[in-house]
C-alpha cells in the first residue's frame, strides 16, 4: 500500500503494509462485482484504489461509504444517505433488524425440516450455541457460515439471506 505521494506504507517493524481483506468479505465483493455492469465495476475498482491511497480519514470514510453502495443492497445497508454522522442508533437498529430477519429465516427452514438446533449444528459442522445466537439475531452469519447453513438446510443462501447472491 502506498500514500498519495507514492511513499510505501510500513508497519512498526518496517515491513510493507498490505491490504488483506477477510477472505469471506473478498468473496462477497467478487460475487457482487461479477453482477455489476461493466461501467459500475470500473467505478468500483477506481474507488477501491483511491481508498487504499487516501490518508485523510474523513475522505476514506466517504470513499468506503460509496464502495458499500456497490456491495450491499440498499435494504441491507447499515446506514442510509440521510443518516447524520452522529446518528448511529438508526443504523444499528437496521443491522439488528437484518440479523433478526436472517435468523428467523434459518429457524423457519430448520423447523420446516423438523431439525433441532443440535441436529442442524451437526449437519452444518457448527456449534449449537452459534446456531442459537444466529436464530435470535445476536450474530449475523459469515459468508462461509451462510453456505454451510444453506447446504445443511437443503436450500440456497439467498433464501436465508436476501442480500446473498447464489
Amino acid at each position: 500500500m502506498t500514500t498519495k505521494t507514492g511513499k510505501q506504507r510500513t508497519t512498526k517493524t518496517g515491513k510493507p503494509k498490505a491490504a488483506t481483506p477477510n477472505r469471506e468479505i473478498q468473496q462477497l465483493i467478487e460475487t457482487r462485482l461479477r453482477e455489476l455492469p461493466e461501467d459500475a465495476a470500473k467505478d468500483f475498482r477506481e474507488l477501491a484504489t483511491l481508498l487504499g491511497q487516501e490518508t485523510d480519514e474523513s475522505e476514506r470514510a466517504e470513499i468506503a461509504k460509496t464502495i458499500s453502495e456497490f456491495i450491499f443492497p440498499e435494504s441491507l445497508r447499515p446506514w442510509k444517505p440521510e443518516d447524520r454522522a452522529g446518528d448511529v442508533r438508526a443504523a444499528r437498529e437496521r443491522v439488528a433488524g437484518y440479523r433478526r430477519q436472517v435468523g428467523a429465516a434459518v429457524k423457519r427452514q430448520r423447523l420446516n425440516l423438523g431439525l433441532t438446533q443440535e441436529a442442524l449444528a451437526q449437519k452444518a459442522k457448527l456449534p449449537q450455541s452459534h446456531i442459537s445466537r444466529l436464530e435470535v439475531g445476536k450474530h449475523a452469519p459469515t459468508f462461509t457460515t451462510m453456505q454451510k447453513l444453506a447446504k445443511a438446510l437443503d436450500t440456497t443462501p439467498s433464501r436465508l439471506d436476501p442480500g446473498f447472491s447464489d
